[in-house]
């Protein structure tokens, strides 16, 4: 292999370290806070990053097939779930997991 080629192979490592600690530091629960009902999928990814995995989900109301997804967001124990409508918009709350334990009564 020439130098050219190991010094290629060893920066793209490089960049593939410095890149991937910055991924999982959008799964806070600040950002959890900035996910609104309406958004779309752009505006969550601006937010999140490019989600850790997205499942397509359908189901029927009244007659009719509705679809939509879930995407999920995941860093270390903390996970960031947000259910999308047919549109790409998000369909009610997000949730968040391995934030803290929720209050009491």
């Amino acid at each position: 292999m020439s130098k050219l080629k190991i010094v290629a192979v060893i920066a793209l490592v490089a960049m593939v370290f410095v890149a991937l600690p910055g991924c999982g530091k959008k799964v806070t629960e600040d950002n959890l806070k900035k996910i609104e009902a309406g958004m779309t999928l752009d505006e969550v990814k601006g937010i999140l990053g490019k989600p850790t995995e997205t499942e397509d989900v359908s189901t029927e109301v009244m007659g009719e097939t509705v679809g939509g997804k879930v995407c999920t967001w995941v860093s270390g124990d903390k996970k960031i779930i947000v259910t999308f409508d047919e549109d790409d918009k998000v369909f009610g709350a997000a949730e968040g997991v391995g934030f803290g334990e929720p209050e009491g009564p």
